[in-house]
């Protein structure tokens, strides 16, 4: 089993975002190297399939890591990871 010091729980993304994908898009951020992740498979009320996502990853001395995980800790900010202009994943 992989450690981890953090993890972040992503509600929806779009099921063609796999291990590889996330973990490029947090390096490519410099939010952290990712460990592991966990994917839960649901459908929405209009019948469309969707993950959830459960990042594990570690942030090392990443300042824009620490930055990122005051965010996800704090009920007044909204964190977030822009993929594109109109596409994010939440982050809680």
């Amino acid at each position: 089993m992989a450690s981890y010091d953090r993890s972040v729980y992503i509600p929806y993304m779009e099921t063609n975002a796999t291990f590889p994908y996330i973990k490029y898009v947090f390096d490519y951020l410099k939010l952290g190297e990712v460990t592991s992740v966990d994917f839960v498979t649901k459908r929405n009320s209009h019948g469309e399939i969707f993950n959830m996502g459960f990042i594990f990853f570690n942030i090392k001395d990443s300042v824009k890591g620490e930055q990122f995980m005051n965010k996800v800790n704090d009920p007044r900010e909204e964190a977030k990871i822009v993929i594109t202009e109109d596409y994010y994943w939440i982050c809680l």
